[in-house]
């Protein structure tokens, strides 16, 4: 599997992190006695299953925010809000239906929208 630019770049960001985290832990270690064995074990065990990299994956899914402009004629009244509805595969069709109501295997859909700029009879979203 090729290593991608932002992997290379993660790796090095964060080797600087889990070599602090080891120097503290191998303190510890060393000189807290049997107290604190069983923790330095489960934070070296978290080291080495790559615990920094789930908790970046993560916090990057909580941040995540999608966000389209789109064209569309005319303009849109009111010029903010949210459209709802639900979407239907016709996998028979290999087609995507917008519709009103639920259907079975239908899943809801919700979009808000805002205008952003109109001109010439198109508005921005």
């Amino acid at each position: 599997m090729a290593t991608t630019a932002s992997a290379i770049w993660l790796d090095t960001y964060l080797y600087g992190f889990d070599h602090f985290f080891l120097s503290i832990q191998r303190f510890f270690a060393e000189h807290a006695g049997v107290v604190l064995t069983p923790l330095m074990r489960f934070i070296t065990f978290m080291g080495e299953k790559g615990w920094p990299f789930f908790l970046l994956a993560l916090i990057f899914m909580l941040m995540a925010d999608k966000r389209d402009l789109g064209v569309v004629r005319g303009r849109p009244r009111p010029p903010e809000g949210t459209l709802e509805g639900y979407i239907f595969k016709d996998a028979k069709r290999n087609q995507v239906y917008v519709k009103d109501r639920p259907e079975p295997g239908a899943k809801t859909a919700v979009t808000e929208y805002r205008l952003l700029k109109s001109a010439n009879g198109l508005s921005l979203v």
